[in-house]
C-alpha cells in the first residue's frame, strides 16, 4: 500500500489592535493575524470520506461526502465548523476530495483570539487546495462568515475571518467592515513587542451582552439620524451626543464615536512610528470599553492596570468582545520577563491562578507550509 503524502497547512488566530465593538457600527478596525493558530496535517484520499481529529480533543469525526450535502446537521460540537464548511462548499458545487485531517492548536479556546474563524478558514482553504482553484482570500472570508452566521448560528461580523485569511507579515490591517476596503499598514514596534495575556476567564456574558450593546447602538443611531444625515454611528460626531438624553445610550455611542477616532489616530501613529502614542491610544480604548461600553471585567481591569503601572509598558487594553478572554500590552522587549513576573504575581494573589502569556506579532494569513 502506497503511503499517502502529507501536506501541512496553518491558519492563524487574530488580535484586534484597536477598534473594538465598532465593526457593526460601520467603523474601521485594526486587526492582525498572529503567530499562534491551528496547524493541519492532511492526507488526501481516493474515496468520499473526510476524517478529522484534534491533538487537543479526544475522538475522530467522520463525514461521508455522499451524505453531507443533503443531511448536514450541527450537533453543537467544534466539528460543526468543519461540517458547515463542507456542506456549504457542496451547496456551491465545489469539488471536494476525501481526506484525513489532524489538527493541533496553540490558540486558547474562548479567549477572544478567533479560534473558530481560524478553523473555518483553515478547512475551507485546504479542501479547495487540491483542486488548484485560484482561491480569492476575501471571498474565502465572506464564505466562512456565512457558514458561521447561517450554519453555526453565530451572528459575527467579517473582521475575524478577513484577518485570518488576509493577514500579512509585519502589517496591521485598517479594515472598513462595510466596504471591505483594507489598507495594510506597517506594524513595526521597534524596541517594544506585543504581549497577549489570557485571563483564563471564560467570556460567558459576551453573547447576550453583545446583542444588548448592538441594540443600544441602533437606538443611538436612530435618534441621531432624526437630527443629522449620518449613515452609521461611526460617521457621527462627538457633538451629536447632545441629542442622546438617556445616560446608557449616550455612553454606548460615546465609546463608538471616540473609538473610531482612536483607530484613525492609531493608523497615523503606526505610519509615523510613534509607538508611545499607540500605547496611549490602547489604554484610552480600554478605559472607554470599561467605563462607557461596560464590557470589561475585574480580571481584565487587573491585567490592564497592573500593566500600565509599569514604566516598561506603553499601554494595554482588553481585546475582543470582553467579559473575559485576553488583553494586549506594548512592552519593552528587553524587560518582558520582569513584566510577566509582576503580572503573574498580582494576578495569582487575586485569583489563585496564573494568566497565560504569548509574545506575538503580525503574521501571514492562512497558507500551506
Amino acid at each position: 500500500m502506497t503511503k499517502m503524502e502529507t501536506i501541512q497547512f496553518f491558519s492563524p488566530g487574530r488580535v484586534n489592535i484597536i477598534g473594538e465593538h465598532i465593526d457593526y457600527n460601520g467603523g474601521l478596525v485594526m486587526p492582525i493575524a498572529i503567530a499562534q493558530g491551528i496547524k493541519a496535517e492532511v492526507q488526501f484520499r481516493t474515496d468520499n470520506i473526510i476524517e478529522i481529529s484534534s491533538k487537543q480533543i479526544a475522538g475522530t469525526a467522520t463525514f461521508n461526502l455522499a451524505k453531507t450535502k443533503e443531511t448536514a446537521q450541527k450537533n453543537n460540537e467544534w466539528t460543526d465548523y468543519v461540517l458547515g464548511v463542507i456542506h456549504y462548499l457542496q451547496r456551491e458545487n465545489k469539488a471536494i476530495d476525501g481526506c484525513n485531517i489532524e489538527i493541533s492548536s496553540n490558540l486558547p479556546l474562548g479567549s477572544g483570539l478567533s479560534s473558530s474563524a481560524a478553523l473555518e478558514v483553515l478547512i475551507a482553504y485546504l479542501l479547495q487546495y487540491k483542486q488548484k482553484n485560484n482561491i480569492d482570500l476575501t471571498e474565502l472570508a465572506l464564505f466562512c462568515q456565512r457558514v458561521e452566521n447561517e450554519f453555526v448560528g453565530v451572528n459575527c461580523g467579517i473582521m475575524d475571518q478577513f484577518a485570518v485569511a488576509n493577514g500579512q507579515k509585519g502589517k496591521a490591517m485598517c479594515l472598513d467592515c462595510d466596504t471591505l476596503d483594507c489598507q495594510q499598514i506597517p506594524f513595526e514596534l521597534g524596541e517594544y513587542c506585543l504581549v497577549l495575556m489570557n485571563s483564563k476567564q471564560p467570556r460567558e456574558l459576551a453573547g447576550s451582552a453583545y446583542n444588548i450593546r448592538r441594540a443600544q447602538c441602533e437606538q443611538a443611531l436612530a435618534i441621531i439620524q432624526e437630527q443629522q444625515a449620518v449613515e452609521n454611528l461611526c460617521a457621527a460626531q462627538i457633538s451629536d451626543l447632545e441629542f442622546l438624553k438617556d445616560e446608557v445610550i449616550y455612553k454606548r455611542a460615546k465609546h463608538v464615536i471616540s473609538e473610531q477616532q482612536r483607530v484613525l489616530q492609531s493608523v497615523e501613529a503606526l505610519k509615523q512610528g510613534n509607538i508611545p502614542l499607540l500605547g496611549k491610544l490602547l489604554t484610552a480604548s480600554h478605559i472607554s470599553l470599561d467605563k462607557d461600553y461596560e464590557v470589561s471585567s475585574e480580571g481584565l481591569n487587573l491585567l490592564v492596570n497592573t500593566s500600565i503601572e509599569q514604566d516598561i509598558c506603553l499601554g494595554a487594553r482588553l481585546t475582543g468582545a470582553g467579559f473575559g478572554g485576553c488583553c494586549i500590552a506594548l512592552v519593552k522587549k528587553d524587560a518582558v520577563n520582569s513584566f510577566q513576573e509582576k503580572i503573574a504575581e498580582v494576578y495569582f494573589e487575586r485569583y489563585r491562578m496564573y494568566p497565560d502569556f504569548y509574545i506575538t506579532n503580525a503574521e501571514d494569513g492562512v497558507r500551506s507550509l
